[in-house]
């Protein structure tokens, strides 16, 4: 039985699955199974995967299209190894990543989820420079940030596998691109998530991409459900705003950069929600006082910059 399980969906892929491939097979780390879900794309990327004579690769066959929460779901169950790593079909794996988040997890037995660093390439394998998701290596200050925006990049974490078996956390179908954001939100009920602090994984940016899909053509629903889980992980870290206060701070801070100028009055009724949130910490005395002192600050300030304040 091996220790770690790789989860890997696989969906019209054949561009880029030789790379994605060598880069999990390569990893300087090996006691590790493939758990290839395939999706029935109908291009080659199946007859790729099953020309690897490597012992570690299982293959499971959808009957049809189900979409990626299924077949992430589909390899959550059928893993057997102590740790689950994700992986995307088109991304790349930096050669130490897994020995560095066993490692990192072995470590800290007060962590369940560990996350890297990325960096975006483009179809071509280059890297899109001034692009990166932020992370942070405090496990607060990660759970503080999901309040505002998911700070996890998805497929580049590994977790133990009793906190998603125990609790059933599973990927849910639609939302639009955000099966990952709510897929953290549950598993943050139940364990501490935060990043090894450097770049481990590659996430490749091209049009055909379902999150890309979603924004450009269904940006209002996505939107909708974006300030849902804001709204909710406000919640699930203890803090109680009413319905007028959650939609101020669903507005201020929402997914994409808002093209209009904010107000001295939108900024005045933000600063009001963040010190509500920030008074309630300190009454209730919650261990994440600074951690959520920390991102409602630095929102604000990335608020102000787009403010009429300036002017």
């Amino acid at each position: 039985m091996p220790r770690l399980s790789v989860i890997m969906p696989l969906y019209k892929a054949e561009k880029y699955i030789v790379d994605t491939m060598d880069s999990i097979l390569g990893q300087s780390y090996g006691d590790f199974e493939l758990i290839v879900v395939d999706d029935c794309g109908g291009d080659n990327s199946l007859d790729i995967v099953e020309n690897y004579k490597d012992v570690r690769v299982r293959i499971i066959y959808n009957n049809e299209n189900k979409g990626i929460s299924y077949s992430r779901n589909a390899g959550l169950l059928s893993a057997s190894g102590e740790y689950i790593a994700l992986m995307d079909d088109d991304d790349i794996s930096v050669k130490d990543r897994f020995k560095r988040e066993i490692e990192f997890l072995d470590a800290h037995d007060e962590v369940d989820a560990v996350c890297s660093d990325m960096r975006f390439i483009d179809a071509s394998g280059k890297i899109i420079p001034k692009t990166a998701i932020e992370t942070f290596m405090n496990p607060s200050r990660e759970r503080a940030e999901m309040m505002f925006r998911l700070p996890v990049p998805n497929a580049s974490t590994m977790f133990r596998s009793k906190i998603v078996k125990e609790n059933n956390i599973q990927y849910k179908d639609g939302w639009l691109g955000m099966e990952d954001y709510r897929f953290w939100t549950d598993f943050t009920m139940y364990g501490d998530i935060c990043s090894i602090g450097d770049v481990l994984y590659y996430w490749r940016f091209h049009d055909e991409n379902e999150t890309h899909r979603a924004q450009r053509e269904q940006k209002k629903e996505r939107a909708e459900l974006f300030a849902k889980l804001q709204s909710e992980n406000i919640s699930n870290n203890g803090f109680s705003l009413s319905d007028n206060e959650r939609a101020v701070f669903n507005r201020s801070f929402p997914e994409e950069k808002s093209p209009f100028v904010y107000s001295k009055q939108d900024i005045e009724e933000t600063r009001r929600v963040l010190l509500q949130i920030i008074n309630q910490a300190q009454e209730k005395k919650m261990k994440d006082i600074a951690a959520v002192a920390f991102a409602c600050k630095r929102h604000f300030g990335r608020l102000t910059e787009q403010s009429e304040i300036w002017k």
